[in-house]
């Protein structure tokens, strides 16, 4: 009977390789827990390689569009038109000025771009880590990044002084997290050995990346009113 048990107990330990298993009052904790599933270094080398890419190849001046006008807020800590875009306009004048201090050769337009691909690069990242922690094939995180990274219209808001860089860091971050939350509240679950992120700290970040994901939505919402009652 001992030797079925131990037999019973070691089948169970090989189909859950990342599970404890309990006997009586011991765990058994596997030697071969992920400590770092989605490779840190595979990550920064992705995001590295995106933003030297990105750089690369970014607008040296206005590109058109609404990327005059965004500038043009960031020069004067202005608001652009409905929704505003707020977070873009504060983030995007403060890194105008602090790298003007290094490089004041550089324009404005210039700088923007940059911090776009920044954002779009990082987004890029958070892509591959969010997709290895699901799939658990760094191949395939690899794909999803690259593809989404150098898509047309990615490449082209990820190189110029516009906001949609930063709202596509902002969604990938909240995949990201999510991606997280129900991985910690499985791991609790189950009782996994693997050391994951609680998940009384994911939660407020998740609501904070809505909220700022969500902020110039509001903030169009209230113009609209105002504009109905005028």
């Amino acid at each position: 009977a001992k030797a079925t048990a131990q037999s019973s107990h070691a089948e169970r330990l090989k189909e859950r390789p990342d599970k404890v298993v309990s006997r009586g009052d011991k765990s058994i904790k596997p030697a071969t827990a992920a400590i770092d599933p989605e490779g840190a270094v595979e990550s920064i080398s992705l995001w590295l390689f995106l933003l030297a890419l990105y750089a690369y190849t970014v607008y040296p001046s206005i590109s058109g569009g609404d990327t005059g006008e965004l500038v043009v807020t960031a020069c004067n800590w202005g608001v652009a038109h409905p929704p505003g875009y707020p977070t873009y306009t504060i983030v995007n004048a403060l890194f105008s000025r602090l790298f003007g201090l290094f490089s004041p050769s550089t324009t404005i337009a210039y700088r923007a771009g940059l911090l776009s691909c920044i954002w779009g690069s990082l987004a890029c990242m958070f892509l591959y880590k969010s997709t290895v922690r699901m799939t658990g094939d760094k191949l395939s995180g690899l794909f999803a990044a690259i593809g989404f990274g150098l898509s047309p219209t990615v490449w082209l808001y990820s190189i110029q002084g516009e906001v949609f860089a930063l709202n596509n860091l902002f969604v990938s971050l909240i995949i990201y997290l999510s991606v997280l939350f129900f991985e910690a509240s499985s791991n609790h679950r189950y009782g996994s050995s693997r050391k994951g992120t609680n998940q009384k700290v994911l939660f407020p970040d998740l609501l904070e990346l809505v909220g700022l994901q969500s902020l110039t939505s509001t903030i169009n919402d209230d113009d609209d009113d105002d504009d109905d009652d005028g």
